[in-house]
């Protein structure tokens, strides 16, 4: 079949697989719920054992069990009975009430059972519930696609003509096919029972180690968030499969050959689906997993009917910039190893390198800047999120100092035993700085001092910002002992001063302690290796 030149019916493409994933995602979030009430009907069966022993009897689980293990005879009990009503001390008068009610703690315990085999009855019927809704979403799914793709292709081409509609046999085919090794049933049954096991075990746990109710909930809790998920990643990686096979006999219908594999262009995109874009092959060899949609878990790739080269030219598709975070039309044969050289080309190399640590980092980088935050002060952290992650990506050296800054103060949270003695009330005389390090007639120290002004902009005219920041931050940073002389103790601090330029600097600070009082005697900027 030749294709006419026109856009339209490669747009759909795109949108189609946008508006199934929604499809899947609102399936998903129906088999969600079933999950928040078969919790609720798990935890709330459980409440009523738990709170059997605690509330009743007054006993931990623990006396509970040690107490069921101890048998009493019947005549031991009528005269616990006998003596009850004589016994005015409320602790023993409790035990010997426990003692006597023993039985009935034996059938409480009885009662366990009973919530395991309610486990069974609440995932075996959500695995009913999740199989039933999920089928029929695929099966209506299956006819949609294939009509949309139908429908779509001939906007695309300009043709009205007519077509066979898809067997149900056909769709019975697709749900049959074990794709990825199983069902799409017997993943659901599988999930199931492996979560039936994991709330059991749970609920063993808890009952065996004396753990309290709202903790082992708070475990059952998040065991069927977890299962929750995996239900929803099985609906939309199961849709894609459905939409995608259902396409290729749309295909099939209209005497298409090929196909051509479509990526998303962005940064989320799997490498396996980058390697697959634009890549066309036969229909007959096409294969879900290997060559053909989906290739993975949250698939998001797509497929189109291959068209000549000629007709291809006109065609654009979208792809997302990820520096400005807009959408752009880049021609239809443009594939994702193009699409990433140009970002290179249009931002400079390395481009598309880190916007996809950006992507893939982006979790831990949050966490990271609020722990940098935390203990460098806000003030010596860049103000907002993205400031940081532009830090952190492009400015190397300042990312690379507030780092090592970091990395330093935290190793003083962690032992503080290695602060500097009297930190908090250092000295420094001003003649350090006016006569020493700032002095040209003082060589020696004035090298340094000269370092200190070509990096960080301290001088003779404002050396005391310089004195204030060394002092104000003597206590953050990890003291070495130097060795001990008739002048004192000296110490070594390695500090990081961000200065008036911009640039920060490594700045190793020397401390003389004697007689419970501590002071500088120097300063000086030493490279990081």
């Amino acid at each position: 079949m030749t294709m006419n030149n026109s856009t339209y019916w490669v747009k759909r493409a795109a949108k189609r697989m946008i508006e199934y994933q929604s499809e899947a995602d609102a399936v998903a979030d129906e088999v969600a719920k079933a999950y928040v009430r078969a919790t609720k009907a798990i935890n709330a069966e459980m409440y009523k054992i738990f709170n059997t022993f605690t509330f009743e009897s007054g006993l931990s689980e623990s006396e509970v069990r040690d107490l069921l293990n101890k048998k009493a005879s019947r005549k031991t009990l009528n005269k616990f009975k006998a003596a009850l009503e004589t016994v005015e001390e409320p602790k023993e008068r409790r035990e010997m009430i426990n003692a006597i009610n023993a039985p009935a703690y034996a059938h409480r315990i009885g009662r366990f059972e009973t919530l395991q085999k309610n486990i069974d009855v609440q995932t075996a019927n959500l695995a009913t519930f999740e199989e039933n809704v999920t089928k029929r979403h695929y099966v209506d799914l299956a006819d949609e696609a294939y009509n949309r793709c139908v429908f779509d292709i001939q906007k695309g081409t300009g043709l009205n003509f007519s077509f066979a509609k898809m067997p149900v046999s056909k769709v019975s085919e697709i749900l049959n096919n074990k794709w990825s090794g199983q069902l799409f049933s017997e993943r659901i049954w599988g999930k199931t029972d492996e979560i039936n096991k994991v709330l059991k075990e749970e609920l063993l746990v808890g009952f065996m180690t004396g753990r309290g109710y709202k903790k082992t909930a708070k475990e059952i809790e998040g065991r069927m968030a977890v299962g929750a998920m995996e239900a929803r990643r099985l609906v939309r990686t199961e849709s894609a499969y459905v939409s995608s096979m259902a396409e290729m006999e749309s295909y099939k219908e209209l005497g298409v050959d090929k196909y051509k594999f479509v990526a998303t262009l962005d940064m989320r995109t799997s490498a396996v689906c980058q390697s697959l874009d634009g890549k066309k092959f036969k229909i007959s060899e096409g294969v879900p997993g290997v060559n053909m949609p989906p290739m993975h878990p949250w698939c998001r790739s797509t497929t189109v009917p291959a068209i000549d080269s000629s007709a291809e030219k006109g065609l654009t598709r979208r792809a997302k910039d990820p520096v400005t975070g807009k959408t752009q039309k880049v021609p239809a044969n443009m594939t994702y190893e193009k699409w990433r050289k140009s970002l290179d080309n249009t931002y400079g190399d390395g481009t598309w390198e880190t916007e996809r640590k950006k992507l893939l980092n982006e979790k831990s980088d949050k966490q990271q800047y609020r722990s940098y935050k935390s203990v460098l002060g806000k003030e010596n952290v860049p103000e907002t999120f993205d400031k940081f992650r532009e830090m952190k990506y492009n400015n190397s050296e300042n990312y690379r100092f507030m780092r090592i800054d970091y990395l330093r103060q935290n190793k003083l949270r962690t032992n503080p035993e290695l602060v500097l003695p009297n930190a908090n009330s250092a000295s420094a005389d001003d003649r350090k700085f006016t006569e020493y390090l700032f002095n040209p007639q003082n060589k020696r120290g004035y090298a340094k001092g000269a370092i200190i002004t070509s990096r960080l902009g301290y001088d003779a005219n404002n050396y005391d910002e310089l004195k204030s920041i060394l002092l104000e931050r003597a206590n953050k940073y990890v003291a070495i002992d130097k060795g001990t002389d008739q002048y004192g103790t000296s110490y070594e601090q390695k500090i990081i001063v961000y200065g008036l330029k911009g640039k920060p600097a490594n700045v190793i600070v020397a401390w003389k302690v004697c007689e419970k009082k501590t002071h500088l005697t120097s300063a000086y900027i030493k490279e990081i290796e």
